[in-house]
């Protein structure tokens, strides 16, 4: 009977789900589709997920009851599983919740993500080689300077010394050791590559929905694949803007085609990506380019 009793209580833990993925890997675009089943087709490109990101303040400073711009990096992450647990317990619903930060300890030890309140984790992967090139026109800055933020293992996003941005320091490292990390997490997971998802959307938004316990007829979820097709959104964003669009120069959904590195990378960057991640690459099944 205590045993029962245990695994009932268990059973009624709420826990929390998280849409993991080095950036611009293809988590939003996962996560708006699952914004389009849950709300049944009401669907806005800028409205109903203002409070996703796992590193966000707007989540983690009433959670842990103070404001924590006021805290030292370390400090403000030491707090984050904390708040998690928080989060997994009081909010009404599903917490699904948006990580682009490796999976890693805190500065004070402990697992960033908690295992004891995770029910899973998508992770998303995607190719180094069109990474680069994405994350070059989404951050503004050089192609060579995103082949070197793939490459260094104390590659961040949120400057540490700005306290007062709307989000914590997210620690990501370079391309292969966010990937091995996750791959090693001690959480049920689900590990899918981009490519896959965009060659057969409706098969892995089906996987991704059962993993994650989405109701979704077949019809819906046809309906939410067809509403986020890139030249979509595109449209949306054009019409209406997107609050996560950084540069403004360039649209967030910018390109979204596997393979668009051929058209942007030279030989040099070429070089030090395989060099960097040519072992993971392989183990992910994705062909090198030819002579490496």
């Amino acid at each position: 009977m205590i045993l029962q009793a245990f695994s009932a209580a268990l059973k009624m833990i709420k826990r929390a789900y998280w849409i993991a993925s080095y950036p611009k890997s293809g988590n939003t675009w996962i996560r708006l589709i699952l914004r389009h089943i849950s709300s049944g087709g009401n669907f806005s490109l800028n409205h109903g997920d203002e409070s996703a990101l796992a590193s966000s303040r707007k989540i983690i400073d009433p959670a842990v009851g103070l404001p924590t711009v006021h805290l030292s990096p370390d400090d403000q992450e030491n707090l984050r599983p904390k708040a998690y647990r928080f989060i997994a317990r009081e909010r009404i619903g599903k917490t699904i919740l948006k990580a682009h930060d490796a999976y890693d300890r805190t500065a004070g030890g402990e697992w960033l993500f908690p295992p004891d309140i995770t029910a899973g984790a998508v992770y998303l992967v995607r190719n180094p080689l069109d990474i680069a090139v994405s994350w070059a026109f989404h951050a503004d800055i050089s192609i060579d300077e995103a082949v070197d933020f793939l490459c260094d293992d104390r590659s961040m996003i949120a400057d540490p010394h700005k306290r007062a941005t709307p989000i914590m320091r997210q620690i990501l490292r370079s391309w292969s050791t966010h990937v091995t990390s996750w791959q090693a997490a001690p959480i049920p997971k689900l590990c899918l590559r981009y490519e896959d998802i965009v060659s057969d959307p409706i098969t892995h938004f089906a996987r991704i929905a059962h993993f994650l316990q989405f109701t979704a007829s077949p019809d819906a979820l046809r309906n939410a694949v067809a509403a986020c097709r890139f030249d979509r959104l595109q449209e949306l964003e054009s019409d209406s803007g997107f609050g996560e669009r950084v540069s403004a120069r360039t649209p967030f959904f910018r390109n979204g085609r596997p393979g668009d590195w051929h058209n942007h990378l030279k030989s040099r960057h070429i070089n030090k990506i395989i060099s960097c991640h040519g072992d993971i690459m392989k183990k992910l099944d994705y062909k090198l380019p030819a002579g490496y």
